[in-house]
């Protein structure tokens, strides 16, 4: 029961995104495009529409849709790291590891990585050097 509540309330919220887009739309092209083309106003159907093709010409309005999303063969922004999938080849990568070389890495990402003092350059260190 409780998830037909949760669902009616995204199909809720999604519907008000979606005409708040529309009325977005609209509003935006009717300030900016007449002053600059000349070309005509838009009404809110017509902005919808707008919003439809530009959905169908380029691609999604989430994050991963569209070109840049992966679709395009190449991973694109972030295709590469969907759902959780940098983690665990990550995690794989440690478990292959030596507990030295574990260290090794935890200390060059505390040092160059997350945890980087952004005031100082990052040089690599030499092979014998231990600071």
């Amino acid at each position: 029961m409780k998830w037909i509540f949760k669902g009616i309330c995204v199909a809720l919220v999604a519907t008000a995104f979606i005409f708040g887009l529309g009325w977005v739309t609209m509003h935006l092209w009717n300030w900016i495009v007449p002053g600059l083309t000349g070309w005509g106003k838009l009404d809110y159907w017509h902005a919808i529409g707008l919003l439809v093709l530009c959905k169908i010409l380029f691609g999604s309005f989430r994050k991963g849709g569209g070109c840049w999303g992966g679709r395009c063969g190449h991973g694109g922004r972030w295709g590469h790291y969907k759902h959780g999938a940098w983690k665990k080849r990550w995690e794989e990568k440690m478990a292959k590891m030596t507990p030295e070389e574990r260290e090794r890495v935890k200390a060059e990402m505390s040092r160059c990585g997350w945890g980087r003092n952004w005031n100082e350059e990052c040089e690599p260190k030499a092979e014998g050097d231990n600071q």
